[in-house]
């Protein structure tokens, strides 16, 4: 969760509650899905996990109530999410997952399957699941490619050459390592959300080849992010 200021929140809340509730009044439904999936998420961030899937499953249900089926990608990976990060209900969470991606491919929103992809593959590699969350990953990198979203292709590539290092592949970790390396030169990478997992993949690598001050050194760098 982020830190947003709690009063904000509250009052978020209370203006969310009074739109859903002259949405019912007017018999206004077209609305509601957006509203109660804002509902979820806030109430997701102050901790509130089984509210925020109550939420979300009223967002879903009024967008398939108007037959908008696209609308429900976003609470559907937002389940998904509270499933994996806060319960480790790897079953629930993929069945949310798949849900959402099945709908994403049908209707061919390769920006919004994406991210699916991500997860997915996120949770098989939390589960020890390795060659399975590769698989997604490489469909990840492809699509990243399509959509010409260069941070989620180097965050997979990341991701793999962890993967990599777990399964004792060190001649591929060692491959993404160098293209890795030559990327975020290249293109003079400053994005925390991109050096964070870069930092501490490298301490993660030099750590498995004994080369401990250098991993202490990326850990550090790492850490500051």
């Amino acid at each position: 969760r982020i830190n947003i200021d709690e009063n904000y929140l509250k009052e978020a809340e209370k203006q969310l509650n009074k739109a859903i509730d002259i949405s019912k009044e007017e018999n206004i439904k077209s609305y509601l899905g957006v509203i109660y999936n804002r509902l979820g998420i806030i109430n997701y961030y102050v901790g509130q996990t089984a509210k925020a899937i109550e939420a979300y499953k009223k967002s879903i249900d009024y967008f398939e109530e108007i037959n908008d089926p696209v609308g429900t990608a976003g609470p559907l990976n937002n389940i998904g999410n509270i499933y994996s990060d806060y319960y480790d209900d790897f079953e629930k969470s993929y069945d949310y997952y798949n849900k959402g991606l099945a709908i994403t491919n049908r209707y061919e929103i390769e920006e919004m399957s994406i991210f699916f992809l991500v997860n997915i593959g996120a949770m098989y590699m939390e589960d020890y699941k390795f060659e399975t969350a590769i698989d997604y990953l490489e469909r990840v990198i492809r699509s990243s490619k399509n959509i010409e979203n260069v941070n989620i292709g180097l965050l997979a590539n990341i991701n793999m050459a962890r993967i990599y290092i777990d399964m004792g592949e060190i001649d591929q970790a060692y491959r993404l390592h160098l293209y890795l390396k030559k990327a975020f030169q290249e293109k003079d990478i400053k994005s925390m959300e991109l050096l964070a997992p870069y930092n501490s993949f490298l301490a993660y690598f030099y750590g498995y080849l004994g080369m401990h001050d250098k991993g202490l050194e990326y850990s550090a760098l790492a850490y500051d992010y």
